[in-house]
């Protein structure tokens, strides 16, 4: 139990920390939940596909006014079915995209001769450390801007890709919550 001073110096602190003051940086937030779409209901169709799978009829569609508590409980799971493989399929995209920005595509010629001049340097260039250093003390512009560009997609430094997988896993995981309850309830109505 908080004591009447706690109480009062825990509202004073929170009164700090109450989001954007300017109206640029609360237009900037109001967008926050915009970024990839998840928080948005399911596409129809999936949600229709996944209902027809559930309820083991190819011709079912699925009644949103349906009074039917297993209709109810079969459109529910068939929701949390669909956000769960839109999430699953965003994750993996962003793991594709990690993947193709850490390895410096092949369709990036200039990069990929710096990487080689780098190399024959004989320096790691996954060494995001040595990319900063290289960065700032370069003579050559190519060199520095690549090593610029190594250095913020460092296995070691992917600080806004890392975030981004974390938002990811974190709708993952509720989406899978949401999921078991919905099986839960399914599983009631189905035997």
């Amino acid at each position: 139990m908080s004591t009447p001073r706690q109480s009062k110096a825990n509202r004073a602190n929170a009164q700090h920390s109450t989001g954007p003051k300017s109206a640029a940086g609360k237009r900037k937030v109001a967008q926050n939940a915009r970024r990839h779409g998840l928080t948005t209901p399911p596409p129809w169709d999936q949600v229709t596909t996944w209902y027809r799978i559930i309820t083991g009829n190819p011709q079912a569609l699925p009644d949103l006014t349906s009074q039917d508590r297993r209709e109810q409980a079969a459109l529910r799971l068939a929701e949390t079915e669909a956000q769960v493989e839109r999430i699953t399929q965003a994750e993996r995209a962003h793991l594709m995209e990690l993947h193709q920005r850490l390895g410096l595509d092949a369709d990036l010629p200039r990069a990929a001769r710096v990487l080689q001049r780098l190399t024959d340097r004989g320096l790691d260039y996954d060494d995001q450390d040595t990319m900063i250093l290289l960065a700032q003390d370069a003579e050559d512009p190519d060199i520095a801007e690549a090593a610029r560009l190594l250095a913020r997609t460092s296995p070691t430094r992917p600080a806004a890709l890392r975030q981004k997988m974390r938002t990811l896993s974190r709708y993952r995981r509720d989406a899978e919550s949401a999921r078991r309850t919905a099986r839960k309830e399914w599983l009631r109505f189905a035997t």
